[in-house]
Order: structure tokens, then sequence, then C-alpha cells
């Protein structure tokens, strides 16, 4: 019983069959999936860009993503609705809205519509602003501070699309510029970099497709900076191309990447080398294409193996019997 209770869970399982090959695919967009959390860092002070060795800049994505506030407790906050009728939608004056209802129906709106577009926003600007005045608002610092009390995280989801090949995506803080051709962050627009505290938890950072099996290695990481200040966190990933085929005959096959990765940080002080504070994730692609084969065993291998079973076992049966058939014989000669 046991050995034919050992053939079924053969038959039933799935079995995988990986080989190696040469990537010949040219080209084409990738996406990165994300799920982290900031839980000591607000959304509005994070910037998120994609650099690649084609030159393709992509800047102040954080509006492709979505981006929720979080409250002391890790909770989502949302700001305080004012006192206006419900179909009511605020004006974002000079800036584009970032929200997908296409308002700016409090005063965060607005400076976040502003700083999406790297414009400037000031006190004069914020004492003009009919939400600012309805929340008694009259100094950015002071719409800082407001903020800061429920604001001390973030939430980021969604995903980007990137080239295929060497590049990076980092989140940091800063408004920011390019300027010749080089790319910058102006810390100059960020809050203290010495409060800067950039600890954060991984949920997901996958590309493309998921596929049963799948590997995520920065799923779960969590990394707890030491002290507040402004630190560097750097993740070197290699990515694999897969096709994952569901069966035997290569058909429905998924085309997505695996990975691995490794870190590195640092903090950034005047005795400890140059750099921006923030967290990068540099990507490279490897040449070696993973091809995964999933595969069963076919119902006449499963009776073939059945049968071999049931003539082994009467075999084995048929010599035991044999043997203990003359044993007896021999010892019944014996005690005559």
């Amino acid at each position: 019983m046991i050995l034919f209770f050992n053939e079924l869970n053969l038959y039933l399982s799935k079995h995988y069959q990986q080989n190696l090959k040469v990537d010949l695919s040219r080209g084409g967009g990738v996406s990165i999936n994300i799920d982290l959390t900031l839980p000591r860092a607000s959304c509005d002070s994070i910037h998120i860009d994609v650099l690649d060795v084609s030159g393709e800049h992509q800047l102040g994505l954080e509006k492709n993503l979505e981006l929720k506030m979080l409250d002391p407790n890790g909770k989502y906050y949302e700001p305080n609705s004012l006192n206006f009728n419900k179909d009511y939608c605020g004006s974002c004056y000079e800036a584009v809205p970032i929200n997908e209802n296409g308002c700016c129906n409090t005063c965060q709106d607005i400076r976040m519509a502003y700083q999406s577009m790297n414009k400037p926003f000031t006190d004069e600007m914020v004492s003009k602003f009919n939400q600012c005045r309805q929340e008694k608002i009259k100094t950015v610092s002071q719409l800082i501070d407001k903020d800061n009390k429920y604001n001390v995280g973030c939430h980021i989801s969604g995903f980007l699309m990137i080239n295929k090949v060497h590049g990076n995506f980092h989140l940091a803080p800063g408004r920011t510029i390019e300027n010749n051709g080089r790319h910058m962050h102006d810390l100059s627009t960020a809050k203290n970099l010495m409060s800067l505290n950039l600890t954060h938890e991984i949920e997901m950072i996958s590309f493309g497709e998921l596929f049963p099996g799948s590997l995520n290695p920065l799923a779960g990481r969590t990394v707890t900076q030491p002290e507040l200040g402004p630190y560097m966190y750097q993740y070197f990933v290699k990515i694999i191309p897969t096709v994952y085929y569901t069966d035997h005959k290569k058909e429905n096959a998924i085309k997505t990447y695996q990975y691995s990765v490794y870190e590195y940080d640092k903090e950034l002080t005047s005795n400890h080398g140059n750099g921006l504070p923030g967290i990068y994730f540099s990507y490279d692609f490897s040449p070696i294409m993973v091809e995964i084969i999933q595969d069963r065993k076919s119902f006449f291998h499963f009776i073939t193996q059945l049968f071999g079973l049931l003539g082994g076992i009467y075999a084995i049966s048929s010599l035991l019997d044999n043997i203990l058939f003359h044993s007896y014989i021999s010892l019944s000669k014996n005690n005559k």
C-alpha cells in the first residue's frame, strides 16, 4: 500500500524541468512591481526616478504610483475634509492635479501638485489659496507642522515600466533637478536631513508577471535605520529572463523575470564618503535565460509503473513462498 500511494503521489505531483539558454530577445519594456512602506518618512518628502544607460530619465514617478499617508500607528491617514459641499472640486491653480478626481480639495493637495511639477510653493501663495485659508494655514512651515502630526509614514504601491537595459530606480528626498545631463536632487528643498529616517519594509519588489513557484528575495525584508540622519541604501539586482511553460508541449508560455540581489548601506557623513541619501535599486539583465517547464507523469506512465509494481510484488511473493515451502520440506525430512 505504501508503494502504491507513493506512485499515486508521484503521478499527481507537478514536476519542473529547468534549462539554460542564451537570451536572444531584444528591447522591450519590463514592469517593476512595487509594494513597500516607509514608516518614518512622509510621502511628500520622497521623489521616485528611473535612470538607465540608454539616456532615458523618468522623473517624478511618485505621481504614477499610489502613495498613501500613514499615521503614527501605521494606519492609512486621510486629511480632514473641509467645509465644502460633496460636489466641490478645488482648483490646483497653476499646477496639474495628482489626485484621480482631478481636484485639490486641501492645502496639502495643492502643495503636492506643485511639488510634482517642481514648482515653488511659497508663503505668499499659501495666503492666497482658498483651501489653505479654510484650514487657517498661513505659511508653508505651518502646513508642514500640521502635516507632520499625522503624515509620519508612507505606503508606496504600483508598478513602473523600464527599458531592458542596465539602470536604477530610486526613492530619494529633495526636488529632482537635471542640469547638463546630470541628475541631482535639491536637498535644500528636503526636510532636515539630520532627522531623516529611511527605515523601510519591502512587501514585494518583482519584475514582470508572477508565476507559480517564483521567488521574491526581497519580500518581507525590513531594514531599520540605526540612527537619524542621511543614509544611502543600495540594492544590486541581477535580473534573469525566465520563460515558464505550463506543460511539456511548451504552450501557454509566461515570459517573465526572476532576480538575485545583494545589498549595501552606508551613513553619509563627512567621514563616510559621498553619495545622496535614499534607497537605490540598481539593476542589470543577465544574458542567460532560464526555461522552466511544468510537467506531470502521464496516466499511461502511472499505469505502467503500477503494473510494474504489482509484478514486482508478485515475483517477490512467489520467491518467498518458494523459499518457505522448500524450507518446510527440508525440516520435515530431518524430523523423520
